[in-house]
């Protein structure tokens, strides 16, 4: 997938380089050529329906004039076979893409794009998800979707700019993991973290870099808990979380509760969607379950799993033996999700 630069469109005649053209597009495409401060960036946009568009052929990209930054080419918005990339210190590497990846050929991924405009409404094929990055862009607004497929659960970023023309920087980012078992949904617009809850399914979107708040408690928002699938690396008995083993976190919780003890450590009670159930029950058996608080600054004892009486698992966990340690994991998870008094009759 290309870097996200925040490219701004500048007219040619603006005290650049008259760098001449130095790729041919495809018949059906676009020529595009991109300037910002010193650099400059060649493609070919292919047009879709919904105002939608991906780069589809030959692509150049410079740091600044002589200083290449990667070429190669694009094909349904996702790069494939052989590129050259290079640093800003000229060093470079070549370096082969591939039309669909191991992982995707595991998953009998359809090659694809996954987002889709059909009888006035957008289609995300989440089961699928194959990995690429699309462009909405109409002449008052400008969004990049960049899709790629995890471990279990198809991983989109959202994009939006506050200008027409031009991508946005950090500003108004936000994640979503939405589980393959999801499927083809079919939304009014783009706007996953409105159209999820509109659909009557879990709200799968977080902020992507959550930005800092006064006095509120250590760790990222949707880490504040956190169910994962862990390993043991080269090193002896160093725990390390699987690539892309997020199994739930504080936006898959439908109900938490923390109860005192008179003895013992305060117990925390997790009811997860029903997504987010089954990835961590699939995963029981199978990896070494892990969870945690506070942007994983602490572990969590799991205890036991129960049901509820609607036949929902809750996930039971102690929390810290140290009172202090206790009341920070308690604070993290209190400030991203509401405590109820119990899960065990909802």
């Amino acid at each position: 997938m290309s870097i996200f630069l925040g490219w701004v469109w500048i007219g040619p005649n603006q005290c650049f380089a008259d760098w001449t053209k130095t790729i041919e597009c495809p018949a059906g495409t676009i020529y595009r050529d991109v300037r910002r401060d010193a650099g400059r960036d060649e493609f070919c946009e292919l047009l879709l329906p919904g105002s939608l568009w991906v780069r589809e052929g030959p692509s150049r990209w410079w740091y600044s004039e002589g200083h290449l930054g990667e070429e190669g080419s694009y094909r349904n918005g996702r790069k494939m076979g052989q590129w050259r990339e290079c640093s800003r210190f000229d060093d470079c590497r070549y370096q082969s893409h591939e039309w669909v990846y191991p992982n995707e050929k595991a998953r009998n991924v359809i090659p694809e794009i996954p987002v889709s405009y059909l009888h006035g409404k957008y289609v995300f094929d989440f089961s699928s998800c194959w990995s690429t990055w699309v462009t909405y862009q109409t002449p008052d607004s400008f969004l990049e979707l960049n899709i790629g497929g995890g471990l279990i659960r198809c991983q989109i970023t959202y994009i939006p700019s506050t200008e027409k023309d031009r991508p946005a920087g950090n500003e108004g980012h936000y994640f979503c993991e939405i589980p393959y078992p999801v499927g083809v949904r079919v939304f009014d617009s783009l706007n996953l973290r409105k159209e999820l809850p509109k659909a009557g399914l879990p709200q799968f979107c977080r902020k992507d870099v959550p930005p800092f708040i006064s006095g509120k408690p250590a760790g990222p928002g949707a880490q504040a808990f956190a169910i994962w699938a862990s390993a043991l690396d080269s090193r002896p008995n160093k725990e390390v979380r699987v690539l892309g083993g997020l199994l739930a976190n504080i936006v898959d919780i439908e109900c938490a509760s923390v109860e005192r003890q008179r003895a013992g450590t305060p117990i925390l009670t997790v009811r997860l969607n029903e997504y987010a159930e089954k990835l961590v029950l699939d995963r029981v058996g199978k990896a070494q379950i892990k969870a945690d608080a506070c942007g994983g600054k602490f572990p969590l004892s799991s205890l036991k799993t129960t049901r509820d009486n609607s036949g929902h698992t809750l996930f039971v966990y102690g929390l810290s033996k140290n009172p202090p340690t206790a009341k920070q994991q308690r604070s993290c998870i209190a400030a991203e999700t509401t405590l109820q008094p119990t899960c065990a009759s909802r």
